[in-house]
């Protein structure tokens, strides 16, 4: 019965194709030129891909250093929060705020027709919107009083309807992809020039590990002054413990009685307790203190961004064949509804 119905539903298929080949082809035929046309006022565009390595911050040290605290009954606490807060799975927010877009726009690029300007002059002259939306812009800022070109005259958290615009062209141009499991981070931009594509991909870079090494010195700095306050407290608890055991083992050094000696012992053994973490948080804020004046390795260049000699999109070939196949299924269930509706019945 189902190989039975199966024929007639195939039957009924060829039939109507045969029956209105003339109305598919034509219906195609247009779908497909209006989809090409609309495509073909699309500019190509191009994309650079600049691929780095990122190196995460350990925090042996800081554990090690908790657990010799732990071992003598002190309690470092922070000591063992020195990883980063800010990880590459949240690079892309960083990518669409204001602050960081205006200093990325700040770069200087070169165009392919030699041009060099800033990225954000360039975004200001050359929209790289389809006709509709120029055609839209013109009319909806057409008498706008015309806006600075120079991007270190604009306030990032205070900007004109024009200025947003800009800043929201930036954001879409720039991409950002992180992958966890193999600690890669690549940057993407996308543009109708390639040579834009290349310089804006390593500079988008640059402004990250730039962004990331102030980061991470603040947070080193900090935690310098967070350990030099635990210096100054071990310190005072070590001299306490000492002048407790010098007072106590001075006038009972002649002692024979058994429980001086425990007495004597626990103190002393308390003050080498206490000299022992003080040594450990020293040497924990010396090594700080040297690493502050390092210079901070992140990125590890991969592959690093070139011109793009092919266009990566618009896919027209693409969407032309899917027009044409949506619009030919469309057609022939359109036909095909009586005969459909009475078979399901």
């Amino acid at each position: 019965m189902d190989n039975h119905d199966n024929d007639i539903t195939l039957r009924l298929l060829f039939s109507t194709m045969n029956a209105h080949r003339k109305q598919l082809s034509i219906g195609v035929s247009i779908a497909s030129l209006v989809v090409l046309l609309l495509m073909l006022s699309i500019p190509s565009y191009y994309r650079s891909d600049d691929i780095v390595g990122y190196e995460e911050e350990s925090s042996t040290i800081a554990e090690g250093l908790r657990t010799v605290g732990l071992s003598q009954g002190f309690d470092t606490g922070k000591l063992s929060l020195n990883t980063d807060a800010f990880f590459p799975p949240h690079y892309f927010i960083l990518l669409e705020s204001h602050e960081f877009l205006a200093e990325v726009m700040q770069s200087r690029i070169t165009t392919e027709p030699g041009d060099t300007m800033t990225y954000y002059s360039y975004l200001l002259n050359n929209p790289q919107k389809m006709w509709w939306q120029e055609a839209y812009s013109w009319l909806t800022t057409w008498d706008a009083p015309s806006q600075t070109t120079d991007i270190s005259d604009i306030d990032p958290t205070r900007l004109t309807p024009q200025q947003e615009a800009v800043f929201e062209s930036a954001a879409k141009h720039i991409l950002c992809r992180a992958n966890t499991n193999k600690n890669l981070v690549t940057v993407s931009v996308i543009d109708q020039d390639p040579y834009v594509c290349a310089t804006m991909a390593v500079a988008v870079r640059k402004c990250l590990q730039r962004f990331v090494e102030v980061y991470r010195r603040k947070k080193m700095a900090e935690q310098i002054s967070f350990y030099k306050k635990l210096v100054a407290s071990a310190d005072d608890r070590y001299q306490a413990a000492a002048r407790e055991f010098n007072n106590y083992s001075q006038p009972h050094a002649f002692a024979s009685r058994p429980l001086s000696h425990t007495w004597e012992n626990h103190l002393r053994l308390k003050m080498m307790q206490e000299e022992t973490m003080l040594n450990a948080i020293r040497t924990h804020l010396n090594y700080s203190i040297s690493r502050l004046s390092e210079p901070t390795s992140l990125f590890t260049s991969v592959q690093e961004a070139a011109i793009p000699s092919e266009p990566d999109g618009p896919k027209r070939l693409v969407y032309v064949l899917l027009t044409a196949s949506l619009t030919f299924t469309l057609m022939l269930l359109f036909f095909m509804r009586t005969s459909l509706l009475q078979q399901f019945k």
